[in-house]
């Protein structure tokens, strides 16, 4: 069922609103990131490739999440003998209180 009346109008707007942002946030991300062309030459021949705007764009998401990944490895790894220690030293604890026992 179609919206009518004030409704109508109101989603409208809100579409057109969207609309403008994703112009807006995409001129934004082509004004960052321009088409690029890489020429190869060698053996007397040119080549080149484009890399467009969208995979500059995932490129750097990619990037961007392998770092944060290997920050959280990083961390956990020089961590990890920390709580190994915190847990055998509780775990000595207990086994000390049961031979009192």
């Amino acid at each position: 069922m179609l919206a009518t009346g004030f409704w109508a109008g109101s989603f409208r707007a809100t579409l057109r609103m969207i609309s403008q942002v994703k112009e807006a946030i995409w001129g934004t991300a082509q004004r960052w990131f321009p088409d690029r062309q890489i020429y190869h030459r060698s053996d007397g021949q040119v080549r080149y490739f484009a890399i467009s705007t969208g995979i500059q764009i995932g490129a750097l998401a990619g990037a961007t999440v392998l770092a944060g990944w290997l920050c959280f490895a990083t961390v956990s790894v020089a961590f990890h003998d920390r709580a190994l220690a915190a847990k055998d030293a509780e775990h000595g604890s207990d086994e000390a209180r049961e031979a009192l026992i």
